[in-house]
């Protein structure tokens, strides 16, 4: 993200401020993809809701409307403030990141119905707003059918936030190797899919290597093994989550994705987050790491659990190649 690129509304006034109503404040959705590149490009951001109230005299203040992920679900409210934005002649944006339409029968906000209430609302405002921005090329494909102005912002790299750390090589005899996997609680469906491969690994190499997984928790199976260690999530505030990341170590990272139509609409941010760390990773071969990682260059990519397999291994393996990638 840098300072040079300009942001214009449709009458290519320049953005000097937005107004955000969101109900994800502090957490990464609403920092990855929009306070961290307001931030880069010099536009104030203000806060249009807080302790479930909104504020349309900000609107009056700033050059865009930003409506973020499920906030129309406060319908009222929504609906407050798209009146007033167009009386007042401001511009709407609706932000969106996920393919929540889709979500997967096994995933987590899928069970507990977290977005159930949001689905309405969230495609009404697709269809109502002046913009939609997402970030993969397969969001836009999508929510274009309900609003052709629907444009991709991809997930940047946010060098405010996370430094480049050079790789490190460990001696010949430096065990155990940790391999390293990061996500929040939605991600326990690619924990599931990739837990048969740690298993293979953990067997394969019971002294060479260890598994540390922060944020989401290993199933049942995994935890009973003494190589894997979790870590719960300390925090979900993102600038506070990358400084401490950076503070962990691995020697391999894996970033596996199950196969459906919500993972193939990811970005590949944890390529970058990874990749700053100065460690190289496996990925899963779907669209968001196939389009950034070039295979056996700057990661590796794994469709099956064998391909999983037999990339672990080479670089468990192959310290000339881990470095190399890192």
């Amino acid at each position: 993200m840098k300072n040079h690129v300009s942001a214009k509304t449709r009458d290519s006034k320049e953005i000097q401020s937005i107004v955000l109503y969101t109900n994800h404040k502090n957490d990464p959705c609403a920092f990855v993809r929009l306070r961290g590149p307001m931030n880069h490009l010099k536009i104030n951001v203000l806060e249009g809701y807080e302790d479930g109230k909104i504020n349309t005299d900000q609107i009056l203040l700033s050059d865009l409307v930003v409506i973020q992920r499920d906030f129309p679900n406060n319908q009222k409210l929504y609906e407050t403030i798209l009146e007033f934005a167009r009386k007042n002649k401001k511009p709407i944006a609706f932000e969106i990141d996920d393919l929540l339409f889709q979500l997967p029968e096994n995933h987590p906000d899928r069970q507990n119905l977290h977005y159930v209430e949001s689905l309405l609302p969230m495609l009404q405002a697709i269809m109502e707003v002046d913009l939609v921005t997402v970030p993969t090329p397969l969001l836009k494909e999508i929510y274009s059918k309900f609003n052709k102005n629907t444009v991709v912002i991809p997930n940047y790299f946010d060098d405010n936030l996370w430094s480049l750390i050079p790789p490190v090589q460990k001696p010949d005899d430096s065990y155990p190797l940790i391999i390293g996997y990061m996500g929040g609680e939605s991600h326990f469906p690619d924990i599931e899919f990739i837990s048969p491969v740690i298993k293979y690994i953990i067997n394969r190499f019971p002294n060479e290597i260890e598994i540390h997984i922060w944020g989401v928790r290993p199933t049942k199976d995994l935890e009973s093994y003494s190589q894997v260690k979790w870590f719960p999530a300390i925090t979900y505030e993102y600038h506070e989550f990358a400084a401490y990341f950076q503070t962990q170590l691995a020697d391999i990272f894996i970033a596996p994705l199950v196969d459906n139509a919500f993972y193939r609409a990811k970005s590949p941010l944890k390529f970058f987050e990874y990749s700053s760390l100065g460690v190289p990773g496996v990925f899963s071969s779907l669209e968001a790491y196939k389009s950034t990682v070039t295979h056996g260059f700057d990661g590796l990519l794994a469709s099956t659990q064998e391909e999983w397999i037999i990339n672990l291994v080479q670089l468990i393996q192959n310290k000339e190649m881990r470095i190399q990638i890192a």
